[in-house]
């Protein structure tokens, strides 16, 4: 069974997150803010992590290279309501995957699913 790790300060997305997880078979784990997702990372086998771009006081983007210097071979998908240039470079370099929100629940399952191939 595959672990993710939510990152995001919004409680709801947070919580259909890990609903569509279950639903698909996988576990969750949940981490509202960058410092407690590097501690989760370090703490916990993750197979993925789903990270908000828009958190305070460790932005995606710092949570991202934090995580990676934990793990760096981890699949990470980054979250934003818009395509930032520093989200659309490291997409481009094939670093991580994007999921636009608000986000419907099939493609989440999508994103997921091709970041874990």
């Amino acid at each position: 069974m595959l672990l993710v790790l939510v990152v995001d300060d919004e409680p709801t997305i947070r919580a259909v997150t890990l609903r569509v997880l279950k639903a698909t078979g996988w576990e969750g784990l949940e981490a509202e803010d960058g410092d407690t997702a590097v501690a989760m990372a370090r703490e916990h086998p993750i197979d993925l992590a789903l990270i908000d771009y828009t958190m305070s006081p460790m932005n995606g983007i710092d949570t991202f290279h934090a995580i990676r210097r934990v793990k760096p071979d981890l699949p990470i998908v980054l979250m934003s309501g818009s395509l930032q240039p520093e989200l659309a470079e490291l997409r481009a370099s094939g670093d991580v995957d994007y999921l636009a929100k608000p986000f419907q629940i099939s493609e989440l399952r999508r994103v997921l699913q091709r970041a874990m191939e």
